[in-house]
């Protein structure tokens, strides 16, 4: 067994002066080995029994510079805000590397401040919890705080960084709800979260052509995404096409649904999202009590996408439409070495970004028209742009 190295520095602000009680991690890039440690008070942190290999190194705060509108960033060694301005750190055995300080980075920070309101209009009375999730788009870090409610039903965050932030509130028994805020440059005052009861929300499956055994029951899958906030619910189609989702938070969400059998899969792609005579497939959109049935609509008459990744061993390639709306809706396959021809089908790649593997030169089965961007990751090969597949 080959002998364990060791990692140590220190943490200082940008006055070099030490952070105490930072928490600093050591994550591996190509080794599956990480650890972590406490800084002390003169800013020192020691990470022992660390396996060979590359690592990033991260030290994060939870103490507050003194300026209100600052706030200490998590930080990639030796002093970047973001993982990829960090340097890497080679663990050889048994090696012991000294001095790896980081300098933690500062970001502006703004005040959201704002109350909750009960669905009478007054305000929500008793101790709540509002929690404030950074969407994963806005930082390379997830991030949740919290903060309790005042008998007003006000709440604080004092320092939150730029970015959409998902705020949710939980007041039983008056109810629950989200916001989407744009944290953006000032203070935020103000801000009102209007509780509702969860409620249910109605679907209309609709498959061009129906199945051949229209009483068979088909399984379905509705992502509701928003930003922090994502949740999915499984159940069935019913022998009308209904489907429903229970116990929803009123708020603003993206509705991704899927087909879960391995026949739908094979056989539809989704082609439109309707709430009343609105598109909404790939929109962000207000669900309430009284939202308008949902209509979902799937067709057969997508077409199918077969290629060859060249010198790139076993790739990973991405589909990604190039409308805007629907970038959300990828399609994502794994290669594997060639098959003949007629064992090389894959199957049905849905709305979620579900992983599906397919042989390397495969069929992608109902892809819906569009003008795609084709893109193998994980290896040396270039971008390329496909034009809408055809159904040949």
């Amino acid at each position: 067994m080959a002998p364990l190295g060791a990692v140590s520095g220190r943490v200082v602000d940008a006055d070099d002066r030490p952070i105490s009680g930072a928490r600093v991690r050591l994550r591996g890039v190509d080794a599956l080995g990480s650890s972590s440690a406490t800084t002390d008070r003169s800013g020192a942190f020691s990470l022992k029994g660390v396996e060979a290999g590359t690592y990033i190194l991260i030290a994060q705060s939870s103490k507050e510079p003194p300026d209100e509108h600052l706030a200490y960033a998590t930080t990639y060694y030796p002093s970047a805000d973001f993982p990829e301005g960090g340097a890497k750190i080679v663990v050889d055995p048994g090696a012991e590397l000294f001095g790896n300080d980081i300098r933690l980075r500062t970001v502006p920070v703004w005040r959201l401040r704002g109350r909750l309101v009960a669905p009478s209009g007054d305000p929500a009375s008793g101790p709540s919890t509002v929690n404030a999730t950074l969407d994963a788009e806005s930082s390379s870090e997830s991030e949740t705080v919290g903060a309790r409610t005042r008998a007003d039903g006000s709440f604080e965050f004092p320092r939150l960084h730029r970015g959409r932030w998902s705020v949710t509130a939980v007041a039983p028994p008056a109810g629950a709800a989200f916001r989407e805020v744009d944290v953006v440059d000032k203070d935020i005052d103000g801000l009102e979260i209007r509780l509702a009861e969860p409620f249910t929300l109605n679907m209309k499956i609709v498959r061009d052509p129906p199945p051949a055994n229209t009483q068979s029951k088909t399984e379905m899958r509705v992502f509701l995404i928003a930003g922090g906030n994502s949740d999915v619910r499984e159940g069935s189609i019913d022998a009308k096409g209904e489907f429903s989702v229970t116990r929803v938070m009123q708020g603003q969400y993206r509705i991704v649904p899927l087909l879960g059998d391995v026949a739908s899969m094979y056989s539809y792609y989704l082609a439109s999202i309707r709430m009343a005579e609105r598109e909404v497939l790939g929109e962000t959109v207000e669900l309430t009590a009284t939202s308008p049935l949902i209509t979902i609509l799937y067709k057969a008459d997508g077409g199918g996408v077969r290629g060859t990744v060249e010198d790139c061993g076993s790739a990973r390639v991405v589909l990604v439409p190039q409308e805007r709306a629907l970038q959300g809706f990828n399609i994502s396959l794994a290669t594997r070495p060639a098959m003949p021809a007629a064992t090389s089908r894959s199957p049905i790649c849905g709305p979620a970004n579900t992983m599906h593997t397919p042989s390397t030169s495969s069929r992608q089965s109902r892809i819906w028209p569009n003008c795609w961007s084709i893109t193998p990751c994980g290896s040396p090969c270039a971008r390329a742009n496909s034009p809408a597949p055809g159904s040949g």
